[in-house]
């Protein structure tokens, strides 16, 4: 006979709103490797036009409505913050967004009497997970994981004093780099027992070095949400530079969000918007075609003026894993990555916000052409970051807490 799997809630707001959504996808692909181990119900914000409830790769899909369909537009296309700072007015939707989630998490665990939960982003899902639990007799425990603006934002008196309290509540927490464990153990004010385990990359199916495909000789690429801490204004402002340079070359920016019209313009200010393509959101299945194509890839990211930043970068991974020369916004995680690099040249770094370095490197990269050390990266990064082993670690993470 059988034994039945135990039953895992995964919370979250960030979530394909339907099959080949652009919306960011790591937690799902996360959820649905978890399904070999347990029975996944993952309970997430309904947006716009997305299905209340359907069954996805073994994963059972539960929306919460927190507005009528057309206004359901607050998480989405950037990210609750991100969105907030476009348009003001989306204040309205958060009164209507945190109660809903707080009935709805407290209905879906009465009715579905998880054995775990697994809580991605301490606020807004963890405080309204701590305030549901409150009103349960049965308390399941909690894995919680921080990706980053979660932990680096809402840092006025009471935001910090929320963070504390949903860390010290939970029965064990997981980030994505190693900063992210020394800022968490600040904010709680004591030293917790925090793992350090990244999002995956799907490294062996689809962000892999291909040979067959030729590289360009002077493309740039960015990949990434188009929101401040992204810092892409500061790219297309380096890259007016490179072009006095290397007339020939290209910028191409892969994704949307609200800085996307601010950006457009300003290319058209600087007179460069014949060079620079803004190819929109695309499926994550399409990526690795930039990847393999770009000479050079470029993540500027910057602490953004309410502290949110980059937790991790996994954009970082995937150009690594593709074989494509990166060049990063020097941050913690960035140099975290480069340790574990067989050759570290494949990735370099510049000081956030510092154009005329950035465009220096740039031009470096455009004019050579190294490239012998990146099959052995990528065999670093899938060690590191592979859909496979990631699971793996958050199955012996749950594991302990079911017990």
């Amino acid at each position: 006979m059988t034994e039945q799997k135990k039953k895992l809630l995964v919370l979250s707001s960030t979530y394909p709103r339907w099959k080949d959504d652009w919306e960011p996808a790591f937690v799902h692909e996360l959820s649905k490797r978890l399904t070999d181990e347990f029975d996944v119900t993952v309970l997430c914000p309904r947006e716009k036009d997305s299905k209340r409830k359907e069954i996805r790769e073994g994963v059972n899909i539960h929306r919460y409505r927190y507005a009528p369909n057309h206004l359901s537009t607050l998480v989405s296309n950037g990210g609750i913050t991100s969105n907030i700072k476009a348009n003001r007015l989306k204040w309205l939707l958060v009164s209507l967004f945190l109660p809903a989630q707080i009935i709805a998490t407290w209905s879906t665990i009465r009715r579905l009497n998880p054995d775990a939960i697994h809580c991605h982003w301490i606020i807004p899902q963890g405080i309204c997970l701590i305030i549901a639990r409150l009103l349960l007799r049965k308390k399941p425990p909690i894995l919680l994981t921080s990706h980053g603006g979660d932990l680096y934002t809402f840092n006025g008196k009471i935001g910090r004093r929320i963070k504390k309290y949903v860390l010290i509540n939970a029965d064990a927490i997981t980030v994505v780099s190693e900063a992210m464990r020394e800022e968490a153990d600040q904010i709680s004010g004591r030293e917790l027992e925090i793992s350090v385990i990244p999002m995956g990359v799907d490294t062996e199916n689809l962000f892999y070095p291909d040979p067959t495909i030729d590289r360009s000789k002077s493309e740039i690429l960015f990949v990434g949400r188009l929101v401040e801490k992204k810092g892409a204004k500061y790219l297309i402002d380096a890259f007016k530079i490179v072009l006095d340079s290397i007339p020939e070359s290209t910028l191409t920016i892969v994704g949307d969000g609200p800085e996307r019209q601010a950006l457009e313009r300003q290319a058209i200010e600087l007179k460069i918007d014949n060079r620079v393509t803004f190819e929109g959101s695309i499926l994550n299945k399409e990526l690795p075609h930039f990847y393999r194509r770009a000479t050079v890839f470029v993540a500027p990211f910057i602490t953004a003026s309410n502290g949110d930043q980059e937790g991790l970068g996994l954009v970082l991974a995937e150009a690594i894993s593709c074989g494509c020369k990166v060049i990063s916004a020097h941050t913690k995680p960035a140099h975290q990555l480069q340790k574990i690099l067989t050759n570290p040249r494949q990735l370099l770094t510049f000081n956030q916000k510092s154009t005329q370095e950035l465009a220096m490197k740039i031009i470096k990269n455009l004019t050579t052409s190294e490239q012998s050390y990146l099959k052995a990266n990528h065999e670093n990064i899938s060690q590191a970051f592979s859909y496979k082993n990631i699971s793996s670690r958050y199955i012996e993470m749950l594991k302990p807490l079911i017990r």
